[in-house]
């Protein structure tokens, strides 16, 4: 396999201007487009070159992409219509430029603070078995594969970019198991580059191929109707010779994150940070809409040493950073919602990462208590469209009305930790 892969282009590091997915000649570009919905896919803008890369939220603040886009100078990204700075940015140590198919093509960067209004994507840890389906994303200018369609150079860089999903079959070539390919199939099952593999001649329905500018972007397989990242876009082969790049016969080239998932994992954090998940029962509206207060405590007390006001993010995440470490007592407490204690959190450098509170709903006037006078409260305030727990509207529906009533009744009696 390897004599096979004779013509190799790094993406992103060619002297063209960066473009994006090249696509099936009979399936509509909105298509494509569609498949990127929901996708936490960051473009990344270099402070020393034009040409940005792609790359992925994994967690609030961290952005997995590949080895070889990062560049030294200050460089933003562009995520879900806000624009961040990355502050640090780390490389696997084993990745090796002269040796692409050796895999470990990963970076992760960290952005100046978290992202709240999309989530991000999980990285797994296990194995993709050869013909898994799966979505590659990447952004920009696109084209077709049967070598038209291209559009460049960019003259200005646009502002913003299209987002862009394929799918594909994954091929394995078991003398290279850190990575794992894709080839470009006609839609009438003529070319299929790496039939050697065991690799089928059937094009998906959206199928799609590399090109310049896609590198880093994330390769997601579903997983009980989650998408979960198996791979980073890294290289691609001009598997048929010709004078056309990335068209049909053409190979995608992927660096599997199972090979590196402990590495990438432990760079995507800061020490001394906490995070998790506060679930707000009977809640119907954004997570966003909510802001709590953390305290800190020393175990079994209940004064707090260090308190945080944490936004929640659309998935209902939180993350802080402290100087603390040890056993230690953590309250959280929302405004509508009856407090809750984690007891004996034990905080260190790479922990803890997965704490997870239910907090119960119906306590509109905070005495801790889901009692009469809450209901009395919503009674007050009904009708007013608002989203305010205080002023009665506890699911988050923008409004007060009967169903905030319903919520109090059916917690009526909880109350808060102290």
């Amino acid at each position: 396999m390897r004599r096979q892969l004779f013509v190799l282009s790094l993406l992103g590091l060619c002297v063209s201007p960066a473009h994006a997915l090249i696509r099936r000649i009979d399936v509509a570009d909105s298509q494509y487009q569609a498949l990127a919905a929901n996708i936490p896919l960051a473009w990344i803008q270099y402070s020393t070159t034009a040409n940005p890369v792609s790359g992925a939220l994994i967690g609030d603040k961290f952005i997995l992409s590949a080895a070889h886009t990062q560049t030294t100078g200050t460089h933003t990204i562009k995520l879900a219509g806000e624009t961040y700075t990355i502050v640090a940015w780390v490389r696997h140590p084993s990745y090796s430029g002269s040796n692409i198919l050796g895999g470990f093509d990963f970076s992760v960067a960290r952005l100046d603070r978290r992202v709240l209004n999309i989530a991000p994507l999980p990285v797994r840890s296990a194995a993709v078995p050869s013909q898994t389906p799966i979505k590659i994303f990447g952004m920009g200018v696109t084209g077709l594969g049967n070598g038209t369609g291209y559009v460049y150079p960019w003259s200005p860089i646009p502002a913003s970019w299209p987002l862009r999903g394929a799918t594909n079959l994954v091929d394995v070539d078991t003398t290279l198991p850190n990575i794992f390919m894709t080839d470009f199939d006609k839609p009438d099952g003529t070319t299929n580059s790496l039939s050697t593999l065991g690799s089928s001649a059937q094009s998906t329905s959206t199928e799609g191929q590399l090109i310049w500018g896609d590198s880093g972007g994330p390769v997601t397989m579903n997983v009980s109707g989650q998408e979960q990242i198996v791979a980073v876009n890294s290289a691609l082969s001009n598997y048929n010779g010709n004078s056309s790049t990335g068209d049909f016969g053409d190979l995608s080239i992927f660096a599997r994150v199972s090979t590196a998932y402990s590495w990438i994992m432990s760079n995507a954090w800061e020490a001394g940070r906490v995070a998790g998940k506060i679930n707000l029962a009977d809640f119907i509206g954004s997570p966003m809409l909510r802001t709590a207060t953390i305290e800190l405590r020393n175990v079994g007390s209940t004064t707090a040493i260090e308190t945080f006001t944490v936004p929640l993010a659309v998935d209902s995440s939180f993350s802080f950073v402290t100087p603390r470490r040890g056993a230690t007592d953590i309250k959280f407490t929302i405004p509508g919602f009856c407090s809750r204690v984690l007891s004996n959190v034990m905080i260190s450098d790479t922990a803890p990462g997965n704490l997870n509170v239910l907090l119960p709903n119906g306590d509109p006037d905070q005495s801790q208590e889901v009692d009469a006078s809450d209901i009395d409260l919503v009674i007050s305030n009904f009708g007013s469209l608002t989203t305010s727990a205080t002023s009665g509207d506890l699911n988050g529906s923008g409004e007060v009305d009967a169903s905030d009533i319903d919520v109090c009744i059916g917690n009526f009696g909880q109350t808060g930790q102290p």
